[in-house]
């Protein structure tokens, strides 16, 4: 197997797992099995990593069969014809390994074949053999202190320059998607294009036009999982510059916009996640799944993003019924997705002090009910609700309305203050389709503080009864 002569060594942390151990202690002579792509640049970067992917000029296939079931892992093919499969290992953290069997005839052929040099780095997983192997668990012996990586395309190099650069002059246009990938690299590690990979990607993205929204989906998903705001700041200029944008059907922007209204909108975004980090019951859940590959606080900075770029068109007053319908249409988002995204959009900027005035605090109720009446898709629009925030008071008003929304609602929807079958059993004419008006009346009646305890809400059934 042909190799990089001007290969280095350096220490390796990360991959101090006993499934690699374990692995290059059982692979046979002949399956020669290589660690590439974007886990050794992460293991170069310091960045945590569980997803590792393996490749050999022959079947690697058996071997991963094994390991799942030495780890208590499981094996699924990713696509048998060409031979790929996966292995997940629950314990003691959950782990990836992908398997598949090298694209061209040598190894440094088939890294020519990737994305950015970044990712096109390779180590030979004999280097993780243990030292003093024991017959019963080879896993457990302790890891050898270097590895030496294979490079032959100056990806350490470009790691160091902190630039995105590509491995070979087509490879965007063989799949336009890898601009996107490009940018979430941008946003997430905090690169740049090189000259060459800005000319290519402008080039290539008219290309995105056709490629499954489910793929778009996920890249822009990660971009906006971005965690300062100069990278993604980076990344959206770049979207636009390079024609992105406007094969994605984004809102249209100028550079001076961008600066202007976007990037602000964003700063304000940042600064909300950071309140939340500093608050227990919000720090985890914001970074809960959304669905659609988002989390709610990339999803936050995604519609954050949508919101501030409206402002562009101006008095257009048709992109309100527009945006209500097919919000970022390329991403084809759920239905769930794109309800959450059409709330935000069109939530008024005064709706935290509407909120205040109800004193969520005292009366969460009457807060979550009111907030059922404007259409907010409970629970998850209390998560939008964050990116309109100014003050760690408010994010904790917001924790609060979250606990009660636990307590007192089911599959979604907010329990009445008084069940409608305690109304029917006291009040036999109130049934069937008025016992459905009454306890909607009797929900509004409680947001609008008419009634606040259940013995309110009897005589106002009472009163309601006797009409």
């Amino acid at each position: 197997m042909q190799t990089n002569p001007e290969a280095s060594r350096t220490h390796h942390p990360l991959f101090d797992n006993a499934a690699l151990r374990w692995l290059a202690h059982t692979a046979s002579a002949e399956l020669q099995l290589f660690i590439v792509g974007g886990s050794i640049r992460d293991h170069l970067l310091k960045r945590p990593c569980t997803d590792i992917d393996l490749a050999s000029a022959q079947d690697p296939t058996l071997l991963a069969k094994m390991l799942a079931h030495e780890f208590d892992g499981h094996w699924f093919w990713l696509d048998q014809k060409r031979g790929y499969s996966r292995v997940i290992i629950p314990k003691p953290r959950l782990i990836q390994f992908d398997f598949s069997p090298l694209r061209a005839p040598t190894l440094t052929a088939d890294l020519a074949l990737r994305d950015f040099t970044i990712n096109a780095m390779a180590v030979d997983l004999k280097e993780f053999e243990p030292q003093n192997p024991t017959s019963h668990a080879p896993h457990l012996s302790p890891p050898q202190p270097e590895l030496t990586i294979i490079d032959p395309l100056g990806g350490q190099q470009d790691l160091t320059q902190r630039r995105l650069h590509l491995c070979s002059a087509s490879v965007l246009q063989d799949d336009p998607l890898r601009v996107l990938k490009g940018l979430r690299h941008c946003a997430v590690l905090g690169f740049q294009f090189s000259d060459e990979t800005t000319k290519a990607a402008t080039l290539a993205a008219p290309g995105l036009k056709d490629v499954a929204p489910e793929r778009i989906r996920s890249e822009v998903a990660s971009m906006f999982s971005a965690p300062e705001l100069p990278a993604l700041d980076y990344a959206l200029h770049t979207l636009y510059r390079c024609g992105a944008a406007a094969a994605l059907n984004l809102p249209p922007s100028s550079a001076e916009h961008l600066q202007a209204r976007i990037v602000p909108a964003l700063e304000q975004g940042f600064k909300a996640l950071e309140r939340c980090a500093r608050i227990p019951y919000m720090a985890q859940r914001i970074h809960w799944s959304a669905g659609d590959e988002f989390s709610y606080a990339s999803l936050g900075l995604f519609a954050t993003y949508l919101r501030s770029s409206t402002s562009l068109q101006g008095a257009d007053t048709t992109l309100p019924a527009q945006m209500s319908t097919q919000a970022a249409p390329a991403l084809k988002l759920s239905h769930k997705g794109q309800a959450w995204l059409n709330w935000f959009l069109h939530c008024p900027a005064t709706i935290l002090a509407q909120l205040e005035q109800l004193h969520p605090r005292r009366y969460p109720r009457r807060a979550l009910l009111y907030l059922a009446h404007i259409k907010a898709p409970l629970p998850h629009a209390l998560f939008a609700l964050t990116f309109f925030c100014n003050s760690s008071h408010e994010v904790e008003q917001l924790a609060e309305l979250h606990r009660a929304f636990a307590v007192c609602s089911k599959d979604g929807r907010i329990y009445s203050l008084l069940s409608g079958a305690a109304i029917e059993r006291k009040y036999p004419q109130i049934q069937g389709k008025k016992l459905g008006v009454c306890l909607a009346k009797l929900n509004k009646a409680e947001w609008n503080g008419e009634i606040t305890f259940g013995v309110d809400g009897w005589e106002w059934v009472k009163n309601y009864a006797a009409e």
